[in-house]
């Protein structure tokens, strides 16, 4: 008898443990809160990871630009002590109340969710919306590092969405401009940026080397005069016809770069061209002639990565 009791027991307690097994198994299968999904995409933001911010919020996200997840890697700060707190739920909508600190300032925000693929994802990021300008280059560059390059659009600006962090904007090409500023990116709080920046030295370093490769260009051997490259050869006082021309550089032309990047002036070279063809007489006879006003003037052009120069 007694031995049938502990039988008994026994399947019970089995019972209850299996139905406690499948009763955490249940549990575990099913899809985490919307107060879960904040928490982990806070914690994403503590850590500077945007791509699992990114992960965790739904394509549909409602925001007044795209927001540049990849960014926040880039960023001088994150957010600390981040916490949240209980949901509001409406159907397949919800909104979960969060804090944190960022810069040294406490900041509350409303983040809003949606279950409408069967996983709460973030429609509503705590994002700032921030506009870009620049008087100089071709688009801003967000964060450190290599940072994120953004183009200017037909007026001249961008517009985009940062997740809260404290970012250095400046313009692009990054390294060839400088003068920049830092913003700290927080929720609901528009950011407009007017950029003045400066040639820097890299800039006219880097157009020196353009002017460098671009005089051998022009004096590479030639059939006819070459067009922008501010070489004027007056064979046809000479020649009845050109058969071929050499050129000599005795000294290149000095670049200076307008301190407003409005365009950029090459003066003081001193060029030797030779002159090869025909005479009225009809023989054959080269003439040399001597520029010691070589010059080059032009624009200057950005693009996301370079300088450019363009010869009128």
């Amino acid at each position: 008898m007694k031995r049938r009791t502990a039988v008994i027991l026994s399947a019970i307690v089995a019972v209850v443990l299996g139905g406690g097994a499948a009763l955490t198994i249940w549990l575990l299968s099913q899809p985490a809160g919307p107060e879960a999904t904040v928490s982990a995409y806070l914690s994403a933001l503590e850590r500077g990871d945007g791509a699992a911010a990114s992960a965790l919020s739904d394509p549909r996200t409602a925001a007044d630009a795209p927001v540049v997840f990849d960014a926040l890697a880039g960023a001088s700060e994150w957010i600390t002590e981040a916490s949240t707190g209980a949901a509001t739920v409406d159907d397949l909508d919800a909104s979960v109340d969060a804090s944190f600190t960022l810069d040294g300032s406490a900041h509350s925000v409303t983040i809003g969710l949606s279950n409408a693929s069967g996983t709460w994802l973030v429609t509503a990021p705590p994002v700032a919306t921030v506009v870009a300008r620049s008087t100089l280059g071709a688009g801003v560059v967000l964060g450190s590092g290599a940072g994120i390059s953004m183009p200017f659009d037909t007026e001249e600006s961008v517009t985009f969405a940062l997740l809260p962090g404290v970012y250095a904007i400046t313009a692009a090409p990054a390294g060839l401009l400088d003068g920049g500023q830092s913003i700290t990116a927080v929720a609901s709080v528009p950011i407009e940026i007017a950029l003045a920046p400066t040639l820097g030295e890299a800039a006219t370093a880097a157009a020196q080397t353009q002017l460098t490769a671009y005089l051998a260009a022009c004096t590479k051997p030639a059939t006819t005069v070459p067009s922008a490259c501010g070489i004027r050869v007056p064979w046809a006082a000479d020649l009845a016809t050109l058969s071929g021309l050499k050129f000599r550089i005795d000294a290149a032309p000095v670049l200076a770069l307008a301190p407003d990047g409005s365009g950029f002036a090459a003066t003081g070279g001193v060029l030797v061209a030779t002159a090869t063809g025909t005479t009225d007489a009809g023989d054959e006879a080269s003439f040399s002639y001597r520029d010691a006003e070589w010059a080059l003037r032009g624009g200057i052009a950005f693009t996301l990565d370079e300088l450019v120069l363009e010869v009128w």
